[in-house]
């Protein structure tokens, strides 16, 4: 393969926003990766015009576009600048507050946003509140280290101040973030709790906190009246067309699960009882019938009107896919916008994944759509006509992955299992597209090529368990997973039982059961891969690439299955997250049904495992049975990890190391969180997971 093959892949743009500045006129956020600077470079496009720099931190107009708004630092300083017909008006805010938060978790509309009223003439944002104290704050976790004190600023434009609305509790009880406008004078924000003794759990990834929705007014700024009860974790306020929506799940339990989609008609009912399910959780589905509803944030406007009806676009985890939904707040009703059959031959687009940015509040859907065989395009969808999406911008073709093919298979007899297949081998698409005329999986891919060789070896297989373990893998470009397929390799991703997406019954199916029935799931797949010949079992053909939580039970459990396995940032050692080793201090004990009530999340204890207690989390450990592997081992840790500190692969390394059954070599890249997903870091640890198959694998 080309040594710049993952660098082109990497570099091509993807797309971060979009909104329409004006009828028929769409403004476009753009991030290209640059290997050779180790940067990200953010860019706006306005129609399809040339690309110019962003110059700010944060820049957002208000609804009439007459005022745009725009943060930016000059060294030391940070400024807010007024931009209108008028002219510009600047404020120094250093005096005011800390760095602005712009992460979904507290950010306005779920990112770097700003919540304007309908009149243009205020808004609001979350910043860090000045602190002179030595006092011990606790930080959000993993991606969060730096936000401690959030609080909620009010800008008003005509008078040019910014003053603080909302503070944290003085104790670190609550912090709010995510604040939106409901009328000029009254707003709503997302209350953050700290457990019972103080501690603050990790957000990111995490759906299940003690999280609440807030009233708030202007004119009485030390009042909060809570919105919504103690045992849903709320987030993501919406308004518009006279509706707050906001999204729920289950207070504890796992990480990520089934949300309900809520809505209220203005004016606000501020009963705490109030009903306003709009989509339930969904418990059992079939292979075709809607799951429920999976996200982590709405779009940042996802209001919008069909046939007289206001609805709501979002973006949501279906089975292997993330697609656009429309949902009516009339009769309840969900619209998949981009469905996809359940078997055959599809075109390349039925299997793209989609995030849905914004709608124009009128009938069109602003989105962006890849697949890990085409890259980023932004289109848009409008519920006034029956021509579908459409595309508005995409970089040309690229052939350099025109020979890759996408698969989706439904392992049989499994509950909830289903892999993505990406190959750009012969060998592989004809077998995927006969399984696929057959009914046993959806293909996207050539089907009119005659250099198969019937005689030609099954390429190397690469597993890939995403992490969580109540996460998801869908079809969308990644520039690592893609690059494998490139290079020869049919990579495999596996959303195994447990994994969102498919209903709720699904997610409880593993939870309380970590290394039991997820490593069954993953076992079940690599042996229809054998039946299928999608993969061979001959020496140097199986490879295991797990994240966090996937892998390393493989490893140990089947250790003669796989000839090399890379790790990144591996959980193994449950026991020790539970005491001091994470974020998420819940997390193991809870995989495993440790603590009940409040124990389980709000009052979770913090002391040693008692003896009967430890043995049920070291028996859902891997760190158990690290004795038993074999396989060469790649471990890929970032040093800054909050999530799973680097000593649980520290210690994975040093028990390969004594054991001395299998090779074993570790990487530390500084400065890298969980996700391990910074431009230097990504390209590197490629370089290394490329030798490191390279040094293994058998091509014959």
């Amino acid at each position: 393969m080309p040594d710049n093959t993952f660098q082109r892949v990497g570099a091509l743009p993807t797309y971060s926003d979009a909104r329409f500045i004006a009828p028929g006129v769409v403004e476009a956020s753009i991030s290209c990766r640059s290997y050779e600077t180790y940067t990200t470079d953010r860019f706006i496009q306005v129609g399809r015009d040339g690309l110019y720099p962003v110059p700010a931190i944060l820049f957002s107009p208000s609804p009439d576009a007459s005022c745009k708004a725009i943060f930016h630092e000059d060294g030391v300083t940070l400024w807010l600048e007024l931009c209108s017909s008028t002219g510009v008006s600047k404020l120094q805010l250093q005096s005011i507050h800390g760095k602005i938060y712009m992460d979904p978790s507290f950010g306005p509309l779920g990112g770097p946003h700003l919540a304007w009223n309908s009149e243009g003439t205020q808004f609001l944002y979350v910043a860090e509140t000045l602190d002179s104290t030595n006092d011990y704050i606790p930080d959000f976790g993993d991606a969060l280290l730096d936000k401690k004190r959030p609080g909620v600023f009010l800008c008003d434009v005509p008078s040019l101040t910014v003053r603080l609305v909302v503070a944290p509790e003085p104790d670190g009880s609550v912090a709010f973030g995510q604040p939106v406008f409901v009328t000029p004078t009254t707003f709503v924000a997302v209350g953050y709790s700290a457990l019972d003794d103080g501690r603050r759990t990790g957000l990111i990834y995490c759906q299940n906190r003690l999280a609440r929705l807030y009233h708030f007014d202007l004119s009485n700024p030390g009042a909060k009246i809570p919105l919504t009860p103690e045992d849903r974790s709320v987030r993501s306020p919406r308004v518009g067309h006279g509706f707050l929506a906001f999204i729920s799940n289950k207070q504890a339990g796992p990480h990520g699960s089934c949300a309900q989609l809520h809505v209220r008609r203005l004016p606000l009912d501020l009963s705490v009882s109030f009903e306003d399910v709009l989509v339930p959780t969904v418990v059992h589905v079939s292979d075709s019938e809607f799951p429920g509803v999976y996200l982590d944030q709405l779009p940042a406007e996802p209001f919008l009107i069909k046939d007289n009806v206001p609805h709501l676009a979002l973006s949501s985890e279906w089975r292997s896919r993330t697609v656009p939904l429309l949902v009516s707040l009339e009769t309840k009703t969900v619209t998949n916008l981009a469905p996809c059959p359940t078997a055959g031959l599809v075109q390349p687009e039925a299997l793209m994944s989609y995030t849905v940015f914004r709608a124009n509040s009128v009938s069109c859907i602003l989105a962006t759509r890849s697949s890990l065989s085409r890259p980023s395009e932004l289109v848009m969808y409008d519920v006034k006509n029956t021509k579908g999406w459409v595309t508005l911008n995409a970089p040309p073709p690229q052939e350099f992955m025109a020979p890759l093919a996408v698969a989706t298979i439904a392992i049989p007899q499994v509950h909830a299992t289903e892999i993505i297949v990406v190959s750009a081998s012969p060998k592989i698409k004809r077998i995927l597209a006969e399984l696929a005329v057959a009914g046993n999986c959806v293909y996207a891919g050539p089907t009119s090529e005659n250099d198969d060789d019937g005689n030609a070896a099954i390429p190397p297989v690469v597993h890939i368990p995403h992490g969580g373990p109540h996460m998801h893998s869908s079809t969308k470009l990644w520039a690592h997973w893609t690059s494998l397929a490139i290079a020869g390799f049919t990579v495999v991703l596996i959303n195994y039982t447990g994994s969102t997406g498919f209903g709720l019954e699904a997610v409880e199916a593993l939870f309380g059961h970590v290394g039991d029935v997820d490593v069954k799931s993953l076992h079940a797949s690599y042996e229809y891969l054998l039946r299928t010949n999608l993969a061979s079992a001959n020496p140097g053909k199986q490879f295991i690439e797990g994240l966090s939580h996937g892998g390393a039970h493989m490893t140990s459990r089947f250790p003669d299955l796989y000839h090399g396995a890379i790790l990144r940032n591996p959980a193994v050692d449950l026991a020790a997250m539970f005491l001091h080793g994470s974020d998420i201090p819940e997390w193991g004990p809870n995989e495993v049904r440790l603590f009940e009530g409040r124990e389980a999340h709000a009052a979770l204890p913090i002391r040693l495992a008692s003896g009967a207690e430890y043995e049920l989390l070291a028996g859902a450990s891997p760190i158990h049975r690290v004795d038993d592997v074999t396989a060469p081992t790649l471990v890929l840790l970032s040093a800054d990890d909050r999530r799973v500190r680097p000593s649980q692969g520290l210690a994975w390394y040093h028990g390969l190391k004594r054991n001395g059954r299998a090779r074993v070599a570790c990487k530390m890249f500084r400065g890298e969180i969980h996700a391990l997903d910074g431009v230097e870091a990504e390209w590197k640890a490629w370089q290394e997971s490329i030798a490191w198959y390279a040094s293994i694998v058998k091509w014959d």
